[in-house]
């Protein structure tokens, strides 16, 4: 998906024509809401698909680890998850030119 979405932006469309469509598929899973929240940052329309994915399943992964330490019992982080894919996101916006 993220390739038709390059070809998109390649073409002149904007690749969040495409990127709706693919909102529902983590329905249902730890850290679905905030991969959805990353395809769907205004901030990040200027990005490559590619850079987008990369953040978003960061946030997915990291959303599920802290899952997993909850289920396993371990202490949580004083940091939610989504805090580190936030930090990521921004600090992609800030460096572009």
């Amino acid at each position: 998906m993220v390739g038709y979405m390059a070809r998109l932006v390649a073409a002149g469309e904007p690749w969040s024509h495409a990127s709706r469509h693919i909102l529902g598929l983590r329905n249902g899973q730890p850290g679905a809401r905030r991969w959805r929240q990353v395809w769907s940052d205004a901030r990040l329309k200027g990005e490559a698909p590619a850079t987008v994915s990369r953040l978003a399943r960061q946030a997915l992964g990291s959303t599920a680890a802290t899952d997993a330490d909850r289920r396993a019992g371990h202490a949580a982080s004083t940091t939610p998850a989504s805090a580190s894919a936030n930090a990521a996101a921004c600090a992609v916006v800030n460096s572009s030119p």
